[in-house]
């Protein structure tokens, strides 16, 4: 193909070592930020959850929260920041830096094999526009860079997907020990989140369509795949089993309570149309523009008759897997407030789908379209993507002491004495940051404990026996409390201060003292 573009005649390679270098420095930059400006604007509260638990392994203490061990974490990223801390001197902010420095690795190499996938499916030229679409984006950015396992499930997943296309579309011959690999890396995925499994199970099924013609082959090749991905989540299995006897995370168990308590259980049709609308919302504010242009790309392409199946096959595990999440998120787990992260890998099927989109354009269009065709993408990319501001805001904007959930520990810290015991059901900052308190969870997140009471709407119950001396959190979780008690009466808790000097995400926190 000659689109008189001159990328074309630089070999990949290069293209590729200058893309991802271009997207570590990129994230690399921002790593480099101060903390308290990133923690205002990127890292949740999850992330100190996940932070705390690979302190107390790296401590050589297990998954140790609130004095009870836990499964409510996923497994690999905690796994992977666990020597950290058993490596620094430094326990608070240096490892969130070093987090914020792997999570651009995962980050960078997502790309990589994201740029060597659409290669194969298209052009160097498709491949390197693809690339600026995910280097330069203001909802990639803070996703990957959130202190959390979502970019690193992302890999994974991108990686297991491009190896099933290169057995399937490139590969001369299959082997059996291609099977074996590719089972390796969905394993993986499974580690990093335990809802991988329906991805590893989808390319299972894929695998066996693909292969049942010679039945043989099928039950050689689909054990291989399946006995290697059960190998490595069997990691995670007998780990999680050993301290909790337990292998579901009972984050998810939880999650799913704190969201059909505050709809008051009451599931009708105005509920997920609620629900729905959240998630087409946020997938919208992430992916918007993105969407556009492949809207605009389609209707060219239906129009000339260019579009047909065969364009979007070689990614139909990733697009059967991803309706999978989407219906999973919004009709089970229901929580609204994390879809931006549980809906983050569309993202990459967006870029996919645009890429596979914009190749079709420059093959079959006419000279001056296809000359075209390459600024009219980067000029509907560029220009809105500056004129939000949120990208050069990151690089650019001053921390604000105002903002994030850093602020509350560090409030916590200056005001309560050493070893009071507070409770809250946002507990990762204050577990995280303040080591002379004693923090309890309180939303049964990493507390099974916990939970068992809220099941059964004993939490203040649960309080008192903890002797938590206050309790702090949004109104929204005091309200939590107050839903999960049976005959919660108002002096149960009473409000000391509602702090005005700073908010975590928009919302302010409130201060409680537990009656006797």
């Amino acid at each position: 193909m000659s689109t008189g573009f001159s990328l074309n005649q630089i070999p990949f390679s290069r293209i590729l070592f200058i893309i991802i270098s271009i997207n570590f420095l990129s994230r690399f930059i921002l790593v480099l930020r101060p903390l308290p400006y990133l923690d205002g604007i990127m890292i949740p509260d999850d992330a100190y959850l996940s932070l705390h638990l690979a302190r107390s392994i790296g401590d050589g203490n297990g998954p140790w929260y609130d004095d009870v061990y836990t499964n409510g974490f996923q497994p690999l990223y905690v796994f992977l920041m666990a020597p950290v801390f058993a490596l620094s001197n430094d326990q608070v902010e240096g490892p969130v830096k070093i987090a914020l420095l792997l999570l651009s690795l995962f980050d960078t190499a997502a790309l990589a094999v994201l740029m060597l996938w659409i290669k194969k499916m298209t052009s160097s030229v498709v491949a390197g526009i693809a690339s600026l679409i995910w280097i330069f984006n203001d909802y990639i950015i803070p996703t990957t860079l959130n202190g959390l396992e979502t970019i690193i499930a992302t890999f994974f997943i991108v990686w297991a997907s491009y190896y099933f296309y290169l057995i399937y579309y490139e590969k001369p011959e299959r082997k059996n020990h291609h099977f074996l690999i590719l089972g390796i890396i969905a394993g993986f995925a499974c580690l990093t989140r335990v809802d991988s499994l329906i991805f590893a199970f989808i390319v299972g099924v894929f695998i066996l369509f693909k292969e049942f013609a010679d039945k043989k082959q099928l039950i050689i090749r689909a054990s291989f795949y399946g006995v290697s991905a059960l190998a490595i989540f069997s990691i995670w299995v007998i780990y999680s089993m050993y301290y909790t006897g337990l292998w579901y995370p009972e984050s998810g168990k939880a999650v799913r309570l704190i969201s059909l308590t505050h709809a008051n259980f009451q599931t009708d049709l105005g509920f997920f149309k609620k629900i729905f609308w959240h998630a087409g919302a946020m997938i919208w504010r992430g992916n918007g523009y993105l969407i556009i242009m492949i809207i605009l790309m389609m209707v060219f392409v239906l129009r000339k008759k260019l579009f047909t199946l065969t364009l979007v096959r070689s990614f139909s595990p990733l697009i059967l897997f991803f309706s999978i999440m989407f219906f999973a998120y919004t009709c089970y787990i229901f929580t609204s407030w994390y879809f931006s992260r549980y809906f983050f890998p569309f993202t990459v099927l967006f870029i996919l789908l645009f890429a596979v989109l914009l190749d079709v354009i420059l093959r079959h269009s006419s000279g001056t379209l296809r000359k075209l065709a390459i600024p009219l993408v980067l000029l509907l990319w560029f220009v809105p993507l500056f004129v939000r501001g949120n990208f050069i805001h990151y690089y650019t904007g001053e921390p604000d002491n105002t903002l994030g959930y850093r602020n509350m520990a560090l409030w916590a810290n200056d005001n309560f004495p050493k070893g009071t015991v507070i409770g809250s059901s946002q507990s990762g900052a204050l577990g995280y940051f303040c080591p002379d308190l004693k923090v309890v969870n309180l939303d049964g997140v990493v507390n099974g404990e916990c939970y068992q009471y809220l099941i059964e709407e004993r939490n203040m119950e649960y309080i008192r026996k903890r002797k938590i001396e206050y309790v702090v959190g949004w109104y929204n979780n005091i309200d939590f409390i107050k839903l999960r008690t049976q005959n919660f009466k108002e002096s149960d808790l009473q409000l000391v201060k509602k702090i005005e000097s700073f908010q975590s995400w928009q919302h302010h926190w409130y201060v409680y003292t537990v009656a006797p």
